[in-house]
C-alpha cells in the first residue's frame, strides 16, 4: 500500500502536488478533474517570474523540449517558484496540456491563453518570445513608474521629517527663551509657537492618524478603482498621462495575443485585465459590437478614451490586415512617449521641490528668529 493512503477515510495525502502527480503516474491512473485551492501567481515575485520566462525562452530556442527545459529550470530556482515549476513538470509528464501545466506557475490569463494557442498551432517559440518581451517590458515600465513616484515621495518624506524636528525640538526651545524675556513677539512667531505646541501635544495622535489615513487611502483606491480613476482624470496634468499608461498596457497585451494567434475578440476580452476600470468598460462594449459584425476601426472611432492618432493607427492595421504589428508599434510609441514625459517631469520637479522645502523651512526659521532680529535692532538703538 502506498505511503500516505488512509484506508479508513479513503483519502490520499501528499506533501505537495509533485508527489501527487508522481503517484498518479506510478499507478497508471487517469486524472479526470483537479481543482486548485490556491493562487500561485501572488506567491512568486514578478522579477523572478520574468527571469524564469526569459530562461525558458532561450532553452526552447536551443531545441530543448519544454518539459525538459522546465526540469532544468526547476534546479536553478528556489522556494515557491521551484515547487511550482516541479508541479508543472509533473503535470506535463502526466499528459496535461501546456495551459494546465503552466497553471501551477501563474494565473495570468494572457499567459495561459497564449500557451494554449501555442500548443494548438505547434509553434511554441514565437509565443514564448512574445511573452518574454511582455514581462521584460512590464519590468522596464515598472521602473519608470517607480522613478516617477520615488522623488515626490522622497521630497515629501524629507519635508515632513525636517518640519517635525523643527516643531518638536527647535521651536519649543525658542518659545521658552521668549517667555523668559517677557517681550512682545511678532504675530508670525506666535502662530508658529502655537502650531508647535499643538504638534507637541498631539504628536502621537497626528502620526497615527496620518499613517492610518495613508493606508486607508490605498485600501479605498484598491476597492474603488473606478472612482479613483474618475478622480484622476479630473486633473488635466494627470489625465493625459493616465490615459497613455492604460492605452500602453492594453496595446501591449493586444500585440502579444494577436501575434501569438489568439483571435481578436478573445484578445480584447483578455486585455481588459490590464486596461483599468474606465477603459475596461468601453472595451466590453467594443467586444459586443464586434460580435454584432461591426469593424474595430468604426467602433473605436466613437470611443472617447482613444485620441485621433490611435484611431488612425487602428484603421491602418485593419486595412492592411496586420493589427498585431500595429499594436506592437503603438506600444513602442507610447512607451517612449511616457519615458520622455517622466524625464521632463523629474527635471521640473527637482528645482520646484527644493524651492518648496526651502520656503516652508525658511518660513519656520525666520518666524522663530524674528524676535532675535528685533531685539538686536533695539540694542543698536
Amino acid at each position: 500500500m502506498d505511503k500516505g493512503f488512509n484506508k479508513k477515510s479513503s483519502v490520499l495525502e501528499f506533501k505537495n502536488e509533485k508527489e501527487f502527480y508522481d503517484y498518479i503516474k506510478r499507478q497508471k491512473y487517469t486524472l479526470l478533474h483537479h481543482k486548485k485551492s490556491l493562487s500561485l501567481k501572488s506567491r512568486v515575485k514578478t522579477r523572478e517570474f520574468t527571469t524564469f520566462i526569459t530562461s525558458l525562452y532561450f532553452l526552447v530556442k536551443a531545441d530543448i523540449r519544454i518539459a525538459d527545459a522546465l526540469s532544468i529550470l526547476a534546479e536553478n530556482f528556489s522556494g515557491t517558484l521551484k515547487d511550482n515549476i516541479s508541479n508543472a513538470v509533473s503535470a506535463l509528464k502526466a499528459g496535461k496540456t501546456l495551459r494546465e501545466g503552466f497553471a501551477f506557475i501563474t494565473d495570468d490569463k494572457i499567459f495561459l491563453n497564449t500557451m494554449e494557442i501555442a500548443e494548438e498551432s505547434g509553434n511554441i517559440l514565437l509565443p514564448l518570445e512574445n511573452l518574454k518581451n511582455k514581462y521584460e517590458f512590464e519590468q522596464e515600465l515598472k521602473k519608470e513608474i517607480i522613478n516617477l513616484s520615488m522623488y515626490p515621495a522622497l521630497v515629501l518624506g524629507t519635508s515632513i521629517i525636517i518640519i517635525s524636528i523643527l516643531f518638536k525640538f527647535v521651536v519649543p526651545k525658542f518659545s521658552g527663551i521668549y517667555n523668559d524675556l517677557n517681550k512682545e513677539i511678532p504675530l508670525l512667531t506666535k502662530i508658529m509657537i502655537k502650531i508647535s505646541a499643538l504638534y507637541g501635544k498631539y504628536f502621537i495622535g497626528i502620526s497615527i492618524s496620518t499613517i492610518g489615513l495613508f493606508f486607508f487611502s490605498i485600501m479605498y483606491c484598491k476597492k474603488n478603482k473606478e472612482n479613483f480613476e474618475k478622480l484622476l482624470i479630473k486633473f488635466p496634468a494627470v489625465k493625459k498621462l493616465y490615459k497613455e499608461f492604460r492605452i500602453l498596457y492594453f496595446s501591449q497585451s493586444m500585440s502579444i495575443l494577436l501575434n501569438s494567434g489568439v483571435e481578436i475578440i478573445r484578445s480584447i476580452e483578455l486585455s481588459t485585465q490590464t486596461a483599468g476600470s474606465l477603459l475596461g468598460k468601453e472595451l466590453k462594449i467594443l467586444v459586443k459590437k464586434l460580435e454584432q459584425g461591426h469593424s474595430i476601426s468604426t467602433i473605436i472611432e466613437n470611443m472617447q478614451f482613444f485620441d485621433n492618432e490611435y484611431k488612425n493607427y487602428i484603421l491602418i492595421g485593419e486595412e492592411t490586415g496586420n493589427l498585431g504589428f500595429v499594436f506592437s508599434h503603438i506600444t513602442d510609441i507610447y512607451f517612449m512617449r511616457i519615458k520622455e514625459k517622466t524625464k521632463r517631469f523629474l527635471k521640473i520637479l527637482e528645482p520646484v521641490s527644493i524651492i518648496f522645502i526651502a520656503f516652508f523651512i525658511g518660513l519656520i526659521v525666520i518666524s522663530v528668529l524674528l524676535p532675535v532680529f528685533r531685539l538686536g535692532e533695539n540694542l543698536n538703538i
